[in-house]
């Protein structure tokens, strides 16, 4: 269920910065292709929450493994 006081829909600006920074050009493409819903206020083309939200979604999880840490050395310790 939606946030009551998220938008239905934002503008492109808004949009791009939700999707990573993707390029309008790109948004544009996927609207195209069905990947993400748009709807037209007068001459502002506007990006539906829903859809962004479903893209996110459906996108895979990050294989990122555990960090690599060095282990600290003493500094009254310089190898003697």
């Amino acid at each position: 269920m939606s946030d009551p006081l998220e938008p239905f829909a934002v503008v492109m600006k808004t949009a791009r910065n939700l999707l990573g920074g993707r390029a309008a050009s790109t948004i544009y493409d996927m609207v195209g292709r069905g990947e993400l819903d748009a709807v037209k206020d007068g001459k502002r083309i506007l990006i539906t929450m829903a859809s962004i939200r479903r893209r996110q979604e459906g996108l895979p999880r990050a294989k990122i493994g555990p960090p690599r840490y060095k282990p600290k050395q003493d500094p009254h310790n310089r190898g003697n």
